[in-house]
């Protein structure tokens, strides 16, 4: 609830009460927009009795133009419920692969994962072996029902092709982020 001053004026008692209604409508929140020509300062009983009331309270200058604020607000209210469609997904990654969208995740691949898709999906069960077995390679070895050497190798030849000019670790990264977007 936005309280602005024009056309009324506002004293402290008046203010208050406006918080009482506001409490009693289940309004998730007041903004009293304050300046020298309506609402000069909020006064600190009115702080008080937002947090006695349970109900946020913000002061907004009137220099700051309204529709900048309803703009943000708006925004983060169709973040909010688009992101209430995807209540289902299991993970943080199906969450973010699931907005970035499969297109925008493809171009994005293609710009910083040299290697092709098809290399990546060959990949696929060697780094989820990396990432069940937390990197040990006996146990990858174990899980993918091969030998260590043959785990090193398959490691190996997963960074062939990666920007050398890049730090390994962070070529990792993104070979891991990769494949946790595309598997999600």
């Amino acid at each position: 609830m936005f309280v602005t001053g024009i056309s009324r004026h506002r004293r402290p008692e008046n203010l208050a009460e406006c918080l009482y209604q506001a409490k009693s409508c289940s309004v998730s929140g007041v903004v009293i927009l304050t300046g020298e020509a309506y609402i000069g300062q909020l006064p600190t009983m009115l702080d008080r009795l937002a947090d006695e009331l349970s109900l946020p309270l913000f002061e907004q200058p009137y220099s700051l133009p309204m529709v900048d604020v309803t703009e943000v607000i708006s925004r983060a209210i169709i973040s909010s419920e688009s992101l209430r469609g995807h209540q289902q997904v299991q993970s943080m990654t199906e969450a973010v692969a699931r907005l970035i969208g499969e297109e925008q995740l493809a171009l994005l691949m293609n710009r910083y994962l040299p290697m092709s898709a098809a290399r990546l999906t060959e990949s696929s069960e060697t780094l989820s072996a990396w990432l069940e077995n937390r990197g040990n390679q006996s146990a990858m070895a174990e899980a993918l029902g091969c030998h260590r050497n043959t785990v090193r190798k398959r490691m190996d030849r997963l960074m062939e092709g990666q920007p050398e000019d890049k730090d390994s670790i962070e070529n990792y990264k993104t070979l891991l982020l990769a494949h946790l977007l595309r598997d999600s």
